[in-house]
């Protein structure tokens, strides 16, 4: 019981995960969480494809996916040096960028057009005000008045910086299957959960695994594939190892 597993090329500040496993099969049967790991998972969604193929070095497995990158990499068919970049290595849009990310996926830095809101006061209709939005700064005359609108962070659009705050409504600790379903912590679940398992208390195993950039990959090229993702990412290492791990 509490056996920790850890890489010595992971992040000395890599996220916590706590695995519940079956002795017997080598099976992850659930795992917990805190919310930093969640956004972790939930930040996948947002990856362009792109930025994917990149980190798991050209072994994604994904059909022909790896030869389209790879012809882009070795040979100057774009443009120019730019669009090469952007097709290779593309950013997460800004505002999606995730806090607890082991991987290190970029958030667009490149700020959205500036946006102005003109407010134009109609003296024929009771001094009521048209308000339309422009991208000229336009002088405002003494009609009307000109203010420019900020860029608010989807994710927290009280925070002034776009990149705080997670996907999650709060803090919370979280329940994570193999196939990385998750749900808020509840321990009824947890015991009707295994206790459908049908299986012995003895064959369990509590193990702490610190998720750095090696297990994060893992897991990324695992939720891929696999419908046992913790198990062949975390505990069995089933998949090939991307070449960034070597």
């Amino acid at each position: 019981m509490g056996e920790v597993l850890q890489s010595s090329l992971s992040s000395a500040e890599g996220l916590n995960l706590k695995l519940m496993v079956n002795k017997s099969i080598k099976k992850v049967l659930y795992a917990e969480a805190g919310e930093d790991m969640v956004d972790f998972l939930l930040s996948f969604l947002t990856f362009p494809l792109g930025s994917i193929l990149r980190l798991l070095g050209g072994n994604s497995s994904l059909g022909s996916m790896d030869n389209l990158y790879r012809s882009v990499e070795c040979s100057g068919v774009t443009r120019d040096d730019s669009l090469r970049e952007l097709l290779l290595q593309p950013v997460v849009s800004r505002g999606f960028g995730c806090s607890s990310n082991p991987l290190g996926v970029k958030e667009s830095e490149q700020p959205p057009p500036s946006l102005w809101c003109k407010s134009v006061q109609d003296f024929s209709h009771n001094y009521s005000y048209t308000f339309f939005l422009t991208t000229e700064m336009n002088n405002a005359n003494h009609f009307g008045t000109l203010s420019r609108l900020q860029f608010v962070n989807p994710k927290s659009p009280t925070s002034e910086t776009a990149g705080q705050g997670g996907f999650l409504k709060e803090p919370e600790t979280f329940f994570i299957t193999d196939n990385l379903v998750f749900t808020p912590i509840d321990s009824f679940w947890s015991l009707s959960f295994l206790k459908s398992m049908e299986f012995s208390l003895d064959d369990l195993e509590v193990r702490t695994v610190k998720v750095g950039t090696v297990e994060a990959l893992r897991i990324l090229k695992a939720s891929l594939l696999s419908q046992t993702v913790l198990t062949d990412a975390l505990v069995n290492f089933a998949l090939k190892i991307p070449k960034q791990e070597k």
